[in-house]
């Protein structure tokens, strides 16, 4: 009598679990990517349009050639920054709101996806009313294109909603066993994405100019997109909750400012010991922290432009720089943690 022989199962890796990471990957890179491109939209819109300085004057400025002047770089930066400053508060405010509505209706469904893929959804807006802003250079003043910019990407919730959905995804799909892994490799995946764009952004705007960089752009969002609505499930089985509902019946649903208050009473409600005092000291850490961040990252470029004479490529090979130092920190961070425990 012959044994049978059982083969072996091969150990499963993270290629063989991968679910929402190309969606990351995508949306990360392509967001990063245009960072700088960007940025130059608008001095050359301050500089061309609002000021209407000289076209000669304008490219100096912009490629810091010989005929760059450090009055009309701080006339023009000052210009845009004062357009940062409302820009900034759109990007950040918005999104609170519709992260409070979003993650009720999330967690009252169980369903993921859709709200993973709406920032991919509003870059998508964004670029494509860069572009208008690019095609009527000299119809659109730097306002329009700050406008095209900020909206698409503050009512679809940005960066943040997809990093939080996610997250969320990844606590439903995952066992405990491994979610420490999946999560780590999820945060792997985000930082390569953002150090990549961040790499090539400069690159990129130099090489291929506005409709290059944003229409490269714009194929990984719609690589992502395509991605997400063909292979990304739901983990989430369908129950009588979320099962045969009317567009307007889940509409009326996902505006449901009650569930807004009943989020914000459930954060601030009163706890054990000083649980509560926990959670409140938190919240103001990471307000602080993401503040200056915002801060740094919002001007970082314009200050190098004026103090170091920087352009985009030499600023884009310093952050990816800056990042690949934060990400080998983090990785530190990480051993010693597992290490210490």
């Amino acid at each position: 009598m012959t044994a049978t022989v059982v083969p072996a199962r091969r150990r499963s890796t993270f290629w063989d679990d991968m679910t929402i990471e190309p969606v990351v990957a995508c949306y990360m890179t392509a967001f990063t990517l245009i960072t700088l491109t960007v940025s130059n939209l608008n001095l050359q819109k301050a500089c061309k349009v609002n000021l209407r300085l000289a076209s000669d004057t304008c490219e100096a400025l912009v490629t810091k050639g010989a005929g760059s002047s450090a009055a009309d770089e701080v006339a023009v930066q000052r210009l845009v920054a004062g357009m940062m400053m409302w820009q900034t508060c759109a990007q950040n405010v918005l999104p609170c709101l519709v992260m409070l509505l979003v993650g009720s209706w999330s967690d009252r469904t169980r369903k993921r996806v859709p709200c993973m893929l709406l920032p991919l959804y509003g870059e998508l807006v964004r670029n494509a009313g860069q572009l208008l802003c690019v095609y009527f250079f000299d119809q659109l003043p730097m306002e329009a294109a700050g406008i095209a910019e900020s909206i698409p990407l503050a009512v679809t919730g940005g960066q943040t909603l997809l990093t939080m959905t996610a997250y969320s995804y990844m606590g439903d799909a995952t066992l405990i066993k491994n979610r420490t892994f999946r999560i780590g490799g999820l945060n792997a995946v985000m930082a390569i994405s953002m150090a990549l764009g961040t790499s090539l952004s400069g690159i990129v705007y130099n090489q291929l100019g506005f409709y290059g960089a944003y229409g490269l752009s714009s194929v990984l969002i719609i690589i992502g997109l395509v991605y997400g609505l063909l292979f990304v499930e739901e983990i989430a089985p369908i129950t009588v909750v979320n099962e045969n509902k009317s567009f307007k019946t889940t509409l009326t649903e996902f505006f449901n400012f009650k569930q807004v208050t009943e989020s914000l009473k459930t954060t601030f409600k009163k706890r054990p010991n000083t649980q509560r005092l926990k959670i409140i000291v938190l919240l103001i850490i990471l307000m602080a922290n993401a503040g200056t961040n915002n801060g740094y990252r919002t001007v970082s470029y314009l200050y190098t432009r004026v103090q170091f004479n920087w352009t985009e490529v030499k600023y884009s090979i310093f952050s990816t720089y800056e990042l690949t130092v934060n990400i080998i920190g983090l990785f530190l961070q990480s051993l010693f943690i597992v290490f210490a425990v």
